[in-house]
């Protein structure tokens, strides 16, 4: 998708709505103060009114707000109109694309290798890749660290390795034979953990999931991870998306119609997530 409407309203010399002209006049900061006093978008447009507090390029939009005051925008806008579906946008979806869906999570296999084959369903009704790497480790000598945020999983890994007995430092003579310079305890120390490291078996087995997203097609996506998802912007602070205003309106309906009553979809993510125009390298060579 591109910032494509806002451009074919000027080509095709669409009335500017004199309102909106006034509040972005002195740019999207300020435009985006003006929108939030009360009832300022009161019978416009959500895509207009989100269109008119922006910066834009031939390939992006960018928001000088993060995703929740982002999203803050668009309640008010709900709120002042009544959640008014006739005011999202100028015109239907189905008359301006084929086809316009959510940003779920859809791979054919596991993204991270794509020789691992099996699958499972977590207790939220996501699949993914059910490989697990085993490995054998010296009990005695095993060490736990953070890993870091895995996108792949969108989990929190934890990593295990052996770690060596730290050999003392040491020099040499001029004869060339080592002159050890750190206390004789700490080296009789290190080489009672060297023996007992040579002589211990690496019997304890640690195994490392997968667990790599393949799909979150059955999941109802909160607008926050729909946002998450197509924010490619590396600053803090800002949204920027590769469409206008008018298609975040598109994207709110198509939030909305997940819900199969009238209550609304959650508005925001228990889990982190990331955009998925920069994911990680998808297969492992």
């Amino acid at each position: 998708m591109g910032a494509i409407w806002s451009f074919y309203r000027v080509l095709a010399g669409n009335k500017r709505n004199l309102k909106l002209e006034c509040i972005k006049k002195d740019g999207p900061e300020i435009a985006i103060k003006r929108l939030m006093l009360p009832e300022a978008m009161k019978g416009l447009y959500l895509g207009e009114c989100l269109d008119s507090c922006r910066w834009g390029s031939m390939t992006t939009c960018m928001w000088p707000i993060d995703i929740k005051g982002f999203i803050g925008i668009i309640q008010k806008w709900r709120e002042e109109n009544n959640d008014n579906l006739n005011l999202y946008h100028e015109y239907p979806i189905g008359e301006l694309y084929n086809k316009f869906e959510l940003p779920h999570i859809t791979h054919d296999s596991c993204p991270k290798d794509k020789t691992h084959k099996a699958t499972l369903i977590d207790r939220i009704g996501m699949k993914r890749c059910s490989y697990v790497e085993s490995k054998f480790i010296r009990p005695s000598f095993i060490v736990e660290y953070d890993k870091g945020f895995d996108a792949h999983s969108q989990t929190e890994r934890k990593e295990f390795y052996e770690e060596k007995p730290y050999k003392p430092e040491y020099f040499y003579d001029d004869n060339g034979n080592e002159k050890y310079y750190t206390d004789q305890d700490k080296f009789e120390e290190y080489e009672i953990l060297k023996e007992k490291f040579d002589n211990e078996e690496p019997n304890l087995e640690v195994l490392y999931p997968c667990y790599s997203i393949i799909s979150d097609k059955n999941l109802t996506l909160p607008l926050e991870t729909i946002f998450t998802r197509e924010n490619v912007s590396r600053e803090r602070g800002k949204v920027e998306f590769m469409f206008d205003g008018w298609d975040v309106a598109y994207y709110v309906q198509r939030w909305k119609e997940q819900s199969k009553d009238r209550k609304d979809p959650p508005l925001f993510s228990t889990r982190k997530d990331y955009c998925i125009h920069e994911q990680p390298a998808r297969y492992i060579n």
